[in-house]
């Protein structure tokens, strides 16, 4: 009796501290090793099961190569990585060439799934409430968007598409999927959420499409005729252009992101910036080009605008960071074929 009543002391003492503790100081947990920074996707070379994720801290400090398979028994990812989407504590790796998508611990990077069927030539991937959609676009073959319920992966059904199916964009209670690839097609089409089904196409009214993305629940393209450029803006649920900015006098406009209300985009190796609300742009700076090649991977991220010179896919990538006005902040050696930076 003695023992049951000393037991039951320190039980009662144990959940008092506990209490304590939890009313004086928040408990932090550790998500991981890759909480918070940029991951970096390494497309790597065709055929070469070079496909690799880096990983830079925000302040720039530490740069992490590898760390798919760092963190999976070395296992390969596998051949052209083509994108990497992040939702919730998820982020879902697009290899192409290996026609899969790995969905891993977006903060340890630990594999959690992987997600194969029916899936040919994966391309890019996006979220609604309840489904993923991954446009996937075969060479001569099926162009379609496969949905896939977030819930537990499971395969729900197949929408063809009709042109190609690049870029998706879900805003609103549509899915946006941009018909046009390797800066050729015009059009994107549309998919209602509510029971996903294609609902109708769209045709921007000048060039062709280099990029299409989504911000603050609008969808943006950016395109090109050759000697002008432009963004559009789709209102987010809407089957309409709501907005037109001419970029006048500069051409095949491309690498489209947008943050701070503020466009940044590229042509040729030249960054440009552009608040929403404007129609003049302002060159920021020329990104490092070499014998082989020039600005690849674009993005910008908390005040900062990461690039990539993939060079000639055999040699290490060069990554340059900029400060949100231009200047050099660092470059950074990477894997081979960078092609793309994410906020994690």
């Amino acid at each position: 009796m003695k023992i049951r009543s000393l037991l039951a002391s320190m039980f009662a003492a144990s959940l008092l501290f506990m209490t304590a503790c939890k009313d004086d100081q928040e408990v932090i947990v550790d998500n991981g090793a890759y909480e918070g920074g940029v991951l970096v996707s390494v497309e790597g070379g065709y055929n070469r099961n070079q496909a690799e994720v880096s990983y830079i801290s925000s302040d720039l400090s530490q740069v992490a190569q590898n760390i798919y398979a760092l963190n999976n028994d070395n296992q390969v990812l596998g051949d052209i990585l083509q994108t990497i989407a992040v939702k919730d504590d998820k982020a879902f790796l697009v290899v192409n060439n290996s026609n899969k998508v790995e969905v891993v611990n977006r903060y340890s990077f630990k594999k959690m799934t992987t997600i194969s069927t029916n899936i040919n030539n994966p391309r890019y991937v996006a979220f609604s409430k309840d489904y993923i959609y991954i446009t996937n676009d075969a060479y001569l073959g099926e162009k379609y968007v496969a949905v896939y319920k977030l819930s537990d992966f499971s395969f729900v059904k197949k929408i063809n598409i009709e042109d190609v199916a690049e870029r998706v964009v879900v805003a609103g209670d549509k899915v946006y999927v941009q018909n046009a690839s390797f800066g050729y097609g015009n059009k994107i089409s549309i998919i209602k959420t509510s029971d996903n089904a294609f609902q109708t196409t769209i045709s921007v009214p000048n060039g062709d499409i280099k990029k299409t993305i989504g911000y603050g629940d609008n969808v943006y393209s950016i395109t090109s005729d050759g000697v002008d450029s432009y963004i559009y803006r789709i209102n987010a649920g809407a089957t309409s252009i709501a907005k037109e900015i001419k970029l006048k006098g500069i051409a095949d406009a491309s690498n489209l992101e947008i943050a701070n209300d503020v466009a940044y985009f590229s042509s040729a190796n030249k960054v440009y910036s552009l608040p929403l609300n404007d129609v003049i742009p302002q060159y920021l700076f020329s990104a490092s080009q070499s014998n082989d090649g020039t600005l690849y991977g674009f993005n910008v991220i908390d005040g900062k605008i990461f690039t990539s010179n993939a060079k000639d896919f055999n040699s290490p990538s060069e990554i340059t960071v900029y400060s949100i006005i231009g200047s050099e902040i660092r470059k950074i050696n990477g894997g081979i074929g960078v092609n793309g930076f994410y906020k994690n």
